[in-house]
C-alpha cells in the first residue's frame, strides 16, 4: 500500500478530525469564558456553574436568587417596584435578558443593547421621574457622566455603582457652603437660576430689597464669615435679634468729614442715618444724578456758590463719568486751578491766584512797577520804559513770569556764543553806555588760553579776525570770528594753519614735536619713524632715501609741502609688503601666509627656498620621485624675469594631467576629472597600482578568470585620429559581451 497518495491519506485525515471534535465538544462543560465583570470575582469560575445555576442549570428561580445574592440593591428595587429594575415590563428577574453571560472578558453586560432591552431606547435623554428622582433646571442639560462618573467605564471594580446609590440631596453632589445651618438649599436658591442670586429667598420687611439693593447678590452684603453671614443673619432672625444695618456700616462715604458733620448739625440729621436725606433707597443707583440736593447746601462743603459761581449747573463742574473722589475734589474759594486752567503752568508755586488777581474780576492784574521793585529784579533805568511782554516772552504757548533770568544773555543775543562762560557778566569787558568796543579792556591770554606773542604779537587782531562786510542781523558785531575757538595753544598750529600731513598725527602733543617755531619745513633730524608712523626701518629700507617711498610731488600743494606721501598708512604697510611691492605669486599665499616675510626677509628678498615649506604652502607635498626633482622640474627657470622680477614660471597645476600625459584617454574622469591616485600610488613607481578587482571593479574576477592575464579582456584599440589606447572602460559584464553563447 502506498501512503503518499492522497486517496488514501486524505479520508483517514477527515475521519481523524471528526473524532478529535466529538472528544473535544464532549469534554467542554461551560458554554464560554465569563465577563471581565464576573472573572474578577475569585469565587466565580465558568466551570463551577452551580454557584450562579444552582444544582438544576434550567431552574431560573435558582439563578434570580444568585444573581440578588451579590446584588441586593438591584433585587429590593424589583421588590419595591422602585427604580430603573422595579419598572421593567417584562420579568425582571430574568437578569439574563438584559445582561448576557459567557461571551469573553471583552463583552460588556451593560450596554445600550441592555437599556433597550429594558425599555430604555435613547440612554442619553434618559427620563428619571418614573425613578421618583425628578430632574429640573440646569441638571436637564447636564451630561451622564457628571452625576454618574462610572456609567461608561468598562470595568468596575466589586463595590462599584455604574448608576445606583444617588440621592436628590443636593449635599450628596454639591458642598454645602453653610455648613448645614439653613434650611433646604432649594428653598432660597432653586434649580432654574445661578447660585448666588438665590431668587427664592425673601428678605425681611424691614430691610426690603428695593432700588439699587434689588440686583446685588447676597455675599455682596453677607461676608462669609462675620457677623453678617448669611448664616449668622438666619440665626439672629430666628432669634428675633436681626438688626437692620445703616447706610455706613456697608458704605464708605466719599464726602469730606466737615460737609458731613456741617450738613448733620444744620439739617439735625442723626449721624451714620443722614444718607436718605440726599439718596433714596428707593432710587437706581447712589450716584448723584439719582440724588435729591439742594443749592443752598453747597455750602456745607465750604464753598458757597456766589458770585461768580451762582449761575453754573452741577455738572459744569462736577463732570459727569468720572469717579466721585475726581468730579468732587474738594474744591476751595481759593483754589481756582481745580477748575479753571492755569495760564502760568505753575510757574508761581503755591502762591494762589488771589495775590495777583481780583476775585470777581480777572483782568487787568494787579501787579504793577511798585510790586515789581519788591523782586529780585526792580525795574530801573531803561528797563523801567520796557513793556512787559519784550522781557516776559511766550515759550510753549506759555507767557513766562516765575524765574525769569536776569543775566544780559538770558534777553540779548549773545555775540561770543558760550566763549566767555566763566566771566562774571558782560560789565568785565564792556560798559553799559559804550558795549562794542572792548579792546583795550580784554585780556587775551585770559579769555582765550591764547598767548599773543612773537610773530602773533606783530600781527593785528584783524589777522585772525577778519572784519565782516556785513554787521550780523541779530548781534550786529563786525569784529571777525576765527575758524576755531579756544581753548588753543600757540603749538597747535593747525587751528588756524592747514594740516600739511592730513591728520596723520593727530595724537601727537602739538607740531613741536617734530617743529620748531622759526623754521617749519624741516623736520627730519628730529623724526622717530617707528614711533610716529609704525612702521619700523629695516634691512634694505633702513639704507634707502626717503623719498623712494615719498616721491615728491611736482609742485607744491595748498599747504606749501612738496615732500611726497606714502601709497598707504604706513601701520597697515608694516606686514603687507604689496601694498608697495608687486605680488609676484598673485595672492597664492593669501591664505594662511600673513605676510611675505614668513619665506622672504627684509634684507634679501629672493631667496627663501629654504624657509619655504611646500605642502603648508601649496596644499601639493612633495613625496617620492617629486622629492628628489629640482624646483625647475614643475617650475619653469625665467632667465630674464618677468615684469614683477619673478625668475620661477608658475607650476602648470596640482593634478597629475597639468604634468604627464593620460595614457587612459579620459576613461578614469569623474565629472570632468581624473584623479591617478585611485588606482596609482603618488610618488612611487607609476606601474605598481593599489586597484583591486574584486572591490574596485564591477566585474569581481572569479576562480575561472582570476588566471586570465589582464590583456586578455583589456585590450588596446585604436584612437580616433590615430594611435591607441588599452580600454578599461566602459566593457560589459554578461558573458555575451565577450563570449559567443551559441556555442
Amino acid at each position: 500500500m502506498k501512503l503518499n497518495k492522497p486517496a488514501i491519506w486524505a479520508p483517514l485525515l477527515s475521519i481523524a478530525l471528526v473524532i478529535w471534535f466529538v472528544w473535544n465538544d464532549t469534554e467542554r462543560v461551560s458554554p464560554g469564558p465569563l465577563s471581565a465583570a464576573h472573572a474578577q470575582d475569585k469565587d466565580l469560575d465558568e466551570h463551577k456553574c452551580e454557584v450562579c445555576h444552582g444544582a438544576d442549570a434550567n431552574d431560573r428561580a435558582q439563578m434570580a436568587v444568585a444573581c440578588e445574592k451579590c446584588h441586593e440593591d438591584v433585587g429590593q428595587e424589583i421588590a419595591g417596584k422602585k427604580g430603573l429594575h422595579g419598572h421593567i415590563a417584562s420579568d425582571a428577574t430574568r437578569c439574563g435578558t438584559c445582561h448576557s453571560e459567557h461571551h469573553g472578558p471583552q463583552f460588556q453586560m451593560v450596554s445600550a443593547a441592555s437599556f433597550l432591552r429594558a425599555g430604555v431606547e435613547d440612554v442619553a435623554n434618559f427620563d428619571h421621574a418614573g425613578l421618583e428622582y425628578q430632574l429640573s433646571g440646569k441638571h436637564l442639560t447636564l451630561d451622564c457622566l457628571k452625576c454618574h462618573e462610572n456609567s461608561d467605564a468598562p470595568l468596575l471594580e466589586k463595590g462599584q455603582r455604574r448608576f445606583m446609590g444617588k440621592t436628590q440631596d443636593c449635599k450628596s453632589c454639591h458642598k454645602d457652603p453653610h455648613d448645614g445651618r439653613l434650611p433646604k438649599c432649594k428653598d432660597c436658591h432653586g434649580e432654574e437660576r445661578p447660585f448666588l442670586e438665590a431668587p427664592l429667598y425673601k428678605h425681611t420687611e424691614q430691610f426690603p430689597l428695593t432700588g439699587a439693593h434689588s440686583a446685588v447678590t447676597c455675599v455682596k452684603c453677607h461676608d462669609k464669615i462675620g457677623p453678617t453671614s448669611i448664616e449668622a443673619d438666619g440665626e439672629a432672625k430666628d432669634k428675633g435679634k436681626l438688626v437692620v444695618r445703616a447706610c455706613a456700616v456697608c458704605h464708605k462715604s466719599p464726602h469730606a468729614e466737615v460737609f458731613l458733620a456741617t450738613a448733620i448739625s444744620e439739617l439735625k440729621l442723626v449721624k451714620d442715618a443722614s444718607c436718605e436725606s440726599c439718596h433714596p433707597l428707593t432710587g437706581k443707583t447712589f450716584k448723584r444724578e439719582d440724588a435729591s440736593f439742594k443749592k443752598e447746601w453747597h455750602a456745607f462743603s465750604g464753598f458757597a456758590l456766589v458770585v461768580p459761581h451762582d449761575k453754573q449747573e452741577c455738572r459744569e463742574c462736577h463732570k459727569e463719568g468720572l469717579e466721585y473722589k475726581d468730579a468732587h475734589a474738594g474744591r476751595t474759594l481759593e483754589n481756582c486751578v481745580v477748575c479753571h486752567a492755569d495760564p502760568h503752568k505753575a510757574q508761581f508755586g503755591e502762591r494762589t491766584c488771589r495775590q495777583c488777581h481780583a476775585y470777581e474780576v480777572w483782568k487787568p492784574s494787579l501787579y504793577d512797577v511798585v510790586a515789581h521793585a519788591k523782586s529780585a529784579f526792580p525795574l530801573e533805568q531803561k528797563h523801567a520804559t520796557t513793556k512787559c511782554n519784550d522781557c516776559h516772552l511766550e515759550s510753549d504757548g506759555v507767557r513766562r513770569y516765575a524765574q525769569t533770568k536776569k543775566a544780559c544773555v538770558d534777553c540779548h543775543k549773545n555775540a561770543h556764543g558760550t566763549l566767555f562762560d566763566k566771566a562774571k557778566g558782560c560789565e568785565e569787558c564792556h560798559q553799559a553806555d559804550a558795549f562794542a568796543s572792548a579792546e583795550k579792556r580784554f585780556e587775551h591770554l585770559k579769555w582765550t588760553g591764547f598767548a599773543v606773542d612773537n610773530a602773533h604779537e606783530k600781527a593785528g587782531c584783524a589777522v585772525c579776525h577778519v572784519q565782516q562786510k556785513q554787521p550780523e542781523p541779530e548781534t550786529k558785531r563786525v569784529f571777525g570770528r576765527i575758524e576755531v575757538h579756544p581753548p588753543a595753544t600757540a603749538a597747535q598750529c593747525f587751528n588756524c594753519h592747514a594740516d600739511s600731513h592730513r591728520g596723520f598725527f593727530k595724537n601727537s602733543k602739538d607740531c613741536s614735536e617734530c617743529h620748531g617755531t622759526t623754521v617749519f619745513a624741516q623736520a627730519k633730524d628730529t623724526f622717530d619713524h617707528a614711533a610716529r608712523t609704525g612702521f619700523t626701518l629695516v634691512g634694505a629700507h633702513q639704507t634707502r632715501e626717503c623719498t623712494i617711498c615719498h616721491v615728491p610731488a611736482p609742485e607744491k600743494n595748498a599747504t606749501g609741502r612738496k615732500f611726497g606721501f606714502s601709497k598707504v598708512d604706513a601701520a597697515l604697510a608694516q606686514g603687507a609688503c604689496t601694498s608697495c611691492h608687486t605680488d609676484i605669486h598673485k595672492d597664492s599665499f593669501k591664505e594662511p601666509s600673513k605676510n611675505c616675510l614668513d619665506c622672504h626677509t627684509q634684507v634679501t628678498w629672493i631667496d627663501g627656498r629654504e624657509k619655504f615649506e611646500h605642502l603648508r604652502w601649496t596644499g601639493f607635498a612633495l613625496e617620492g620621485r617629486h622629492k628628489d626633482a629640482g624646483c625647475q622640474g614643475c617650475h619653469n627657470p625665467l632667465p630674464a624675469g618677468d615684469a614683477s622680477g619673478r625668475r620661477f614660471a608658475r607650476a602648470a597645476g596640482s593634478d597629475c594631467s597639468a604634468c604627464h600625459k593620460d595614457p587612459h584617454v579620459g576613461q578614469f574622469q569623474i565629472e570632468g576629472v581624473t584623479t591617478c591616485t585611485r588606482c596609482h600610488v603618488a610618488g612611487t613607481d607609476f606601474h605598481k597600482t593599489s586597484f583591486d578587482h574584486q572591490r574596485d571593479s564591477r566585474f569581481p574576477l572569479d576562480k575561472t578568470h582570476k588566471d586570465v592575464a589582464c590583456t586578455g579582456c583589456h585590450a588596446a584599440w585604436p584612437l580616433q585620429g590615430g594611435g591607441t589606447a588599452v580600454r578599461y572602460k566602459p566593457l560589459g559584464v554578461l558573458c555575451g559581451d565577450c563570449h559567443d553563447t551559441r556555442r
